[in-house]
């Protein structure tokens, strides 16, 4: 959710309910937002969006823990308002937040439960992010993260040549997009990446691949990162519906099954 240009007590009221129905398991994503474009749609200055986003995260908190909350800002000013049902967990659902650049980390690590890693993002660079984040929230005299989710586009199929055929055109060409629209002033060495053969911008950001090449991938993700949440997006402009259900059938079918083995 781009909180800077949502509703926070309707985002908090509708969450609640969310946790409830789901017997205590919502997560509240969050992020910053970096389009022009998304701004201008709801007439909000993006210059605002950093002190929207730490004032919507705090009456979010409140909401969520307190009846009749009041609250005064910058931006946003609410007067005694309480939402029903209150979320299931305890003291209230977890907050996890998005971000690419070190400040933003930086923010994350003191006002979030949880940082989300961004995909587009090489590995060298997510690790050194995560020792960032591990490292701002120690200084803060807070406790060590229990979750590091990263964001990971992928498409799987049964064989590595129809991965590519199918997902890799279509997931270069987005992520060659988020960069045009602005992506590319929150990641490090993006620039340079837009410049690399697509094998080269493709390694260590995104699974194209079969079955095997997915399981490798997810291992990494874990031992490399330590990451206890992989956030994989698999629908893109090019990709057909059938062909997303396809690959979700599959990496359900013989990649989460395969970790779950592990386990049991």
């Amino acid at each position: 959710m781009r909180l800077p240009i949502s509703n926070r007590g309707v985002r908090s009221q509708v969450d609640s309910a969310v946790d409830a129905i789901t017997g205590g398991r919502f997560v509240l994503g969050v992020g910053l937002g970096y389009r022009d474009e998304e701004f201008r749609a709801f007439g909000i200055a993006k210059k605002e969006r950093v002190g929207r986003l730490v004032e919507g995260v705090e009456i979010i908190k409140q909401i969520w823990t307190e009846d009749n909350v009041t609250f005064k800002g910058k931006h946003f000013q609410i007067e005694r308002l309480s939402v029903r049902p209150r979320p299931v967990q305890k003291p209230r659902p977890p907050i996890w937040m998005g971000a690419g650049s070190d400040v933003a980390i930086k923010r994350a690590a003191t006002m979030a439960d949880a940082w989300i890693g961004m995909g587009a993002a090489t590995r060298t660079t997510l690790k050194r992010q995560a020792e960032l984040y591990a490292q701002t929230r120690s200084e803060a005299g807070l406790p060590p993260a229990t979750r590091l989710p990263i964001m990971l586009e992928a498409y799987v199929a049964p064989t590595r040549e129809e991965a590519w055929r199918i997902g890799g055109g279509p997931i270069i060409s987005k992520f060659k997009s988020y960069f045009t629209w602005g992506l590319s002033n929150t990641i490090p060495e993006a620039t340079e990446a837009l410049d690399a053969p697509i094998e080269e911008l493709a390694r260590d950001r995104f699974l194209i691949g079969d079955v095997e090449d997915a399981i490798r991938e997810v291992k990494r993700h874990d031992e490399e990162l330590g990451a206890t949440d992989l956030l994989i997006r698999v629908q893109f402009p090019g990709i057909t519906q059938r062909q997303v259900l396809d690959t979700l059938a599959l990496i359900g079918e013989r990649v989460i099954s395969a970790f779950k083995k592990s386990v049991a």
